[in-house]
């Protein structure tokens, strides 16, 4: 950053960490204290004789508070519409190695993608290949930075804007009026890592399954073991803080994975990944087609779109064939538009009841292999 932060933007990076302003004045200048009482003065605007001293002051006062390089708080203050990640892992000595670091920067950037591209397709328990050009564009616009030398910290910067520097809203993605793509991106990753952290310290890689729809995926899974080390067997902490510029709905706040439930999260990967394999396969195999079916239950799990067209779900509820009821069955329904899936990702995520209405296909065994849904034949029932 080129010379001193602005008065302005002081002012709503202290409102923004949580610092609260007095009524009170003195000389002119603003009185801010935090939560540990440390007060600072903010002169009242750029102008004034004695402003660097002041600022110099305050950004002495942050650094102790936030134990952090007064480089990086000075850059926050300037750039309200940035998103930051931080990744912390174990060091030794104030280095990590080569192969620690490297396993980390890859975790992180296969976090973020995979977080991108669940914002754009919806959660699927195997991330699709192909990155979305808007995705691709995010991807090379953030920024990485050391975060604090010697504590094994360092900083992804996620701008919130385009590459002209306006804000986005309703980027793809989101709806109309909604946050910024790299915001989503940001929201999306959080609540992906908190429902695999909730999943992996159950013990059961079943727990998995029900993760699906907050984010969890069997790429996210490998992505965090790759954070746990060459070895995994390391802990590490991801923390979130939104740029002012955009107001945040969620906390700025941290998760940690502690070493042990390492073996749990990549246990997770391998599940999702083999439901996956399974589905796809299922879907493929030896069919007889066997009339006109009914399937009315919940959406299992969502599979994204197939070679050969359409748009695979997994569903769990009761089943009528050509007017008889089979009773409860797991069948793979392929939808015929992208806007049943969107439906399909909203019932899964709210655990609504959805009808689908097709042509049952069989293998020679009798079992269900997929339902194809005839054209507006899937919604809530």
């Amino acid at each position: 950053m080129n010379g001193p932060p602005q008065v302005r933007d002081i002012r709503s990076y202290l409102l923004g960490v949580g610092w609260t302003q007095h009524q009170e004045t003195w000389r002119g200048a603003s009185i801010w204290s935090d939560a540990d009482g440390r007060e600072v003065l903010v002169p009242a605007n750029d102008e004034l004789a004695d402003t660097e001293l002041r600022v110099t002051e305050i950004l002495e006062v942050l650094t102790e508070a936030e134990e952090r390089p007064v480089r990086d708080i000075v850059t926050d203050i300037a750039t309200p519409l940035v998103d930051i990640q931080s990744y912390q892992i174990p060091v030794h000595g104030g280095f990590f190695s080569l192969p620690a670091g490297l396993h980390t920067l890859q975790g992180a950037r296969t976090l973020i993608t995979v977080a991108a591209k669940t914002v754009v397709h919806g959660p699927l328990s195997v991330i699709q290949r192909g990155t979305p050009a808007p995705v691709t564009e995010l991807l090379r616009r953030i920024e990485l930075g050391d975060g604090n030398p010697g504590t094994g910290t360092f900083s992804v910067r996620i701008p919130l804007t385009t590459p002209n520097g306006t804000s986005v809203s309703g980027t793809l993605g989101g709806a109309p009026g909604g946050p910024p793509l790299g915001r989503r991106v940001g929201y999306q990753l959080r609540a992906s890592i908190i429902a695999a952290h909730t999943a992996a310290i159950q013990s059961d890689p079943a727990a998995f399954d029900d993760a699906v729809p907050a984010g969890v995926s069997a790429d996210l899974c490998m992505a965090l073991a790759e954070l746990t080390g060459p070895g995994h067997d390391r802990a590490f902490e991801i923390s979130f803080r939104w740029g002012r510029g955009v107001a945040a709905v969620v906390p700025a706040d941290a998760v940690r994975f502690p070493a042990e439930v390492a073996p749990a999260v990549a246990a997770g990967a391998e599940r999702l990944r083999r439901l996956e394999t399974t589905a796809r396969s299922a879907a493929s195999a030896a069919r007889v087609d066997s009339g006109t079916a009914t399937v009315t239950g919940m959406v299992a799990s969502l599979h994204g779109p197939t070679r050969n067209g359409g748009w695979l779900v997994r569903m769990r509820g009761d089943l009528i064939v050509n007017g008889v009821t089979e009773g409860i069955r797991t069948v793979p329904v392929l939808l015929g538009d992208a806007a049943a899936y969107d439906r399909a990702i909203g019932a899964h995520r709210s655990g609504e009841a959805v009808r689908a209405r097709g042509v049952l296909s069989r293998s020679p065994t009798g079992k269900p292999i997929e339902l194809r849904v005839d054209d507006g034949a899937f919604g809530t029932s």
